[in-house]
């Protein structure tokens, strides 16, 4: 990777990081309904939020009940026998303790992951709490910790006999977050996007997941607008948005596919027919498509790919990854709860 400004030690503490969440695990505990299980509820905003709605993607084809994540402050009609999850890294996001009040007014089960804060205090039982890694360099970096809790917690609460594999992701995170030719890769890939922005394309639940992660990641690291599409919506209406402005969108758009096993097949052919349209109006079209294998392998492999080129893109444009004043300056003025009165 190119020399530049890393103030919080982000690339470092991505090549720990499968060694960081494998410790973590081993201190998950079980947790499970009072009753039978109605549902489970994935509480959850900003990169923490992605992070739940990966885990989302990858078990509600395998689970018996539904798998809701809510993320804005809208209420959301909790019963006693839900299982809630929540994250949040100081503990203190204003939407994940307005839910959490409501869960434990209705006496759902509640597991918080958060590394400190208030928001712990809602947890249930001796699983209520799981401590995220508190010396990661902002909340993004424990995104991989969240889905690997999240998939052990919910595949024990779901009683899966057959449950996708943290191992086998830590492994293919771990394999590419060092592989060399995957650097270099990333390296290339951001000199092409320079400084253009991104349009990130997945698809189906699972594509739209890593879709919102790459766009989460190229804006907070490398301070640059992406924005996250996916099949089948785009097939049904984003496309014809770019019918006029092709002669803009060639100069400011740079399209990244991400590609799982997972695909639908109508939205395969979907995007053998939208990929040329997408070619006629942005400046470049790159596909990230991981080695065959498991989702969790795929998801692993995708995930590090993200990471290594959020950061590279910040190199290249001669960003610091790590602080994100823009995200700060808002909490900042959430937690003073004054709706600008006097």
């Amino acid at each position: 990777m190119s020399e530049v400004l890393d103030s919080l030690g982000c690339r470092s503490y991505l090549d720990r990081t499968p060694e960081v969440v494998a410790a973590s695990l081993a201190l998950r505990r079980t947790q499970q309904a009072r009753g039978d299980l109605r549902a489970v509820v994935l509480v959850g905003t900003g990169a923490l939020g992605v992070a739940l709605e990966l885990a989302r993607a990858i078990l509600q084809p395998v689970a018996e009940v539904p798998i809701v994540r809510v993320a804005s402050h809208d209420p959301f009609p909790f019963h006693a026998d839900d299982l809630v999850v929540a994250a949040s890294f100081a503990g203190d996001t204003p939407e994940v303790l307005e839910h959490l009040e409501r869960a434990s007014a209705v006496s759902s089960t509640i597991t918080v992951l958060q590394s400190r804060g208030p928001a712990g205090a809602f947890g249930t039982g001796a699983a209520g709490v799981h401590v995220l890694d508190g010396a990661a360099p902002g909340p993004r970096f424990c995104a991989l910790e969240v889905l690997c809790c999240a998939l052990e917690l919910l595949s024990d609460a779901l009683g899966l006999a057959e449950r996708p594999s943290t191992t086998a992701l830590l492994e293919a995170f771990a394999a590419t977050i060092t592989d060399a030719s995957a650097q270099d890769q990333a390296e290339q890939w951001a000199r092409r996007i320079d400084r253009t922005m991104v349009l990130s394309i997945g698809s189906g639940q699972l594509g739209g997941a890593l879709a919102q992660r790459l766009s989460s990641q190229i804006d907070e690291q490398a301070k640059t607008l992406s924005l996250p599409l996916s099949y089948p919506e785009l097939a049904y209406s984003t496309i014809a948005g770019f019918g006029q402005g092709g002669d803009l969108t060639r100069q400011v758009f740079t399209a990244i596919e991400l590609l799982t096993d997972a695909e639908d097949p109508s939205d395969r052919r979907r995007r053998q027919v939208v990929v040329d349209m997408i070619d006629e109006n942005v400046a470049h079209r790159l596909t990230v498509a991981p080695q065959p294998g498991t989702v969790a392998h795929q998801v692993g492999e995708i995930l590090a790919r993200i990471d290594l080129l959020a950061l590279a893109l910040a190199a290249w444009v001669g960003i610091d990854p790590g602080p994100v004043p823009a995200i700060a300056e808002i909490k900042a003025a959430v937690a003073r709860r004054d709706d600008g009165a006097a």
